[in-house]
């Protein structure tokens, strides 16, 4: 969780540059940046919930000049999706 607040902060100005060029409106910012947010603290709180609490948490941030594509990517915990209530 200790690098989130500034990975959070970095995605934020990237959103703000978009906005600038207009290819991002504000609410599409926070909306971007709330996504980003949840994402995050889900793998931290579900994919190492039963295993150790530290593990890896890979962010990538792809801007192109009409789109923003964010990949989160943990190695924790695995789940089926047809179990999930």
């Amino acid at each position: 969780m200790s690098m989130r607040p500034a990975v959070s902060a970095f995605l934020s100005v990237i959103c703000r540059e978009l906005e600038s060029a207009r290819v991002f409106t504000t609410q599409m910012t926070h909306q971007t940046v709330s996504a980003f947010t949840e994402g995050y603290n889900n793998v931290v709180e579900h994919a190492y919930s039963e295993s150790s609490k530290n593990g890896d948490i890979s962010v990538e941030i792809v801007v192109n000049h009409d789109f923003l594509e964010i990949v989160l990517a943990d190695s924790g915990e695995t789940f089926e999706l047809e179990n999930v209530p």
